[in-house]
């Protein structure tokens, strides 16, 4: 099964301990779904970490690497946009 997680799901997961959103990341890290994420959800997903949940760089960057360890970062050839 291949997922992608919004920045919901990886906030959910590093900051609510038992969510769904950390067992969801825990089954990517097991290699059970592939994950799949983009620098724009990676980028999004460390500015809100810090700037609604005060967490420090340390943990921010902590955060992105164990994402990066456990998914495939996508860089898509094309963009498309939507009105």
């Amino acid at each position: 099964m291949k997922v992608v997680f919004d920045t919901n799901v990886f906030v959910s997961a590093f900051i609510v301990p038992g969510s769904k959103g950390e067992d969801a990341l825990l089954l990517a890290q097991r290699h059970k779904a592939g994950l799949y994420s983009s620098v724009p959800i990676l980028t999004e997903t460390a500015r809100i970490l810090r700037a609604k949940f005060g967490q420090s760089e340390e943990d921010v960057t902590a955060a992105l690497k164990m994402i990066g360890r456990a998914a495939t970062i996508v860089r898509p050839s094309r963009r498309l946009r939507i009105h």
